[in-house]
């Protein structure tokens, strides 16, 4: 059986085409599962799974990926913790976004090493959301924060100017 092709590393234009609310099998921590499929070039049709897990460090996945596509993080927070998975997917699919794919490699139980993908980042199409999506991930990474709240909701300012 041949390998199923792998989402390409680097940079894409995707589309979320399904989301859940899923209990992860080992520790039993709820998180929303997203298939995210390729729209154009090399990941044309291919398709890469995020995993935003809803604990209090994790929560803020869910909230970026909220507002690349420009749904309230707070609401979409609170429909994923009390499982309305309806309120997810009407906000999520179709949804246009650009991820980031890297390598990572791990060896299995059986001491194989694999190569898996993995995606490292998530941004909106709109350049007000991207530049909103960029200070607040600036002040995270220096122990700050600005609350998702903040965040432009359906910004309409699609200028083209992706940095693919």
């Amino acid at each position: 059986m041949a390998d199923k092709p792998k989402y390409p590393i680097g940079p894409s234009l995707a589309a979320i085409a399904w989301a859940d609310i899923e209990t992860s099998s080992r520790k039993g921590t709820p998180l929303v599962r997203f298939t995210i499929q390729g729209k154009a070039g090399e990941a044309l049709d291919k398709t890469i799974y995020k995993r935003c897990y809803l604990t209090p460090g994790s929560s803020w996945q869910l909230e970026d990926i909220s507002i690349a596509v420009g749904a309230d993080a707070d609401k979409m927070l609170a429909a994923a913790q009390s499982g309305d998975t309806t309120t997810i997917i009407a906000a999520f699919i179709d949804k246009p976004l650009k991820v980031v794919v890297k390598a990572d490699e791990y060896t299995d139980a059986e001491g194989i090493t694999r190569e898996g993908r993995e995606i490292v980042a998530i941004e909106s199409l709109d350049a007000n959301i991207r530049a909103f999506m960029d200070k607040r991930r600036k002040a995270r990474m220096t122990g700050g924060s600005i609350a998702a709240s903040t965040a432009p909701n359906n910004s309409s300012n699609d200028n083209g100017d992706i940095p693919f």
